[in-house]
């Protein structure tokens, strides 16, 4: 162990600097990624309070959960033990989505903060499985602003949906996406380039591959193109081709031979 102070003084950090090599975090960050960044957070702000507003609402929620009863079961009464739970089943179950709406969130804020290339697509894919689901940050809540819902609930909802809409608006615009193109993988000329869907097979290094890939071996359907399958295909007939024609000379040979066999064993006879 050295005693040197300056040479202690100089340690190596483990962690990878934010600002090292990333150039998002070097370039500076538009007014529009930081409005996106706002509108995340208020969208996810107003989710929670949305979520937590329902446990004030069970009047409320009461009335509509007998109304659902008696559509579905006009002659059947239920008791004020199942319509509690049911009620309260309704208001957990809201708080828990929303939780997991708002971690969501979170994280596509933290990667829209960081310019992250993908975050653009992220926030608009969603915004519409968001819609879709019927979450409180979902295009129904916007729409549904005048219906008789209890304003406890409908205001913060809509602020919810509408500040995801306004997200959705500000990582599309143009310096939005110039800013998340700065992160996107930019693909080397020292990188191996993709073989295309009908290119042949590269074979592998070494000679260590299948028969096939090492040098010297018979080329095989995925190691081959189309113009060596073909001259291949040719060769083939040839051979089949030249093997018949050996053949058919072996076999005029043998008949010549008996032919002759039997001429001079005639003659021997008349003699």
């Amino acid at each position: 162990m050295s005693d040197d102070p300056q040479k202690a003084a100089k340690r190596v950090s483990m962690t990878k600097p934010a600002s090292g090599t990333d150039p998002a975090a070097k370039a500076p960050r538009p007014r529009q990624v930081q409005g996106a960044v706002a509108a995340l957070v208020a969208s996810a702000l107003a989710a929670l309070i949305a979520a937590v507003s329902l446990f004030g609402q069970r009047a409320w929620l009461t009335r509509e959960q007998l109304k659902a009863n008696a559509k579905a079961k006009p002659k059947i009464h239920e008791t004020a033990a199942k319509l509690h739970h049911q009620v309260s089943q309704q208001q957990s179950g809201a708080l828990i989505g929303t939780i997991i709406v708002v971690a969501a969130i979170s994280v596509l804020a933290l990667s829209v903060y960081r310019g992250r290339y993908w975050s653009r697509w992220g926030v608009v894919a969603f915004w519409l499985l968001a819609s879709f689901t019927g979450t409180v940050v979902g295009v129904g809540t916007v729409l549904s602003v005048g219906s008789s819902v209890p304003a406890g609930f409908k205001v913060p909802a809509f602020l919810a949906g509408a500040f995801l809409i306004i997200a959705v608006v500000l990582v599309n615009f143009r310096v939005s996406t110039e800013y998340f193109a700065l992160t996107k993988p930019v693909r080397t000329t020292d990188m191996p380039q993709r073989r295309g869907l009908f290119a042949p097979r590269t074979p592998p290094q070494g000679g260590r591959g299948p028969a096939a890939a090492r040098p010297g071996a018979a080329k095989g359907v995925l190691t081959s193109s189309a113009a060596t399958r073909g001259e291949a295909y040719v060769e083939r007939q040839r051979s089949k081709k030249r093997a018949a024609a050996n053949q058919e000379s072996v076999a005029r040979g043998a008949e010549l031979a008996r032919s002759r066999a039997k001429a001079s064993k005639s003659r021997r006879i008349e003699r």
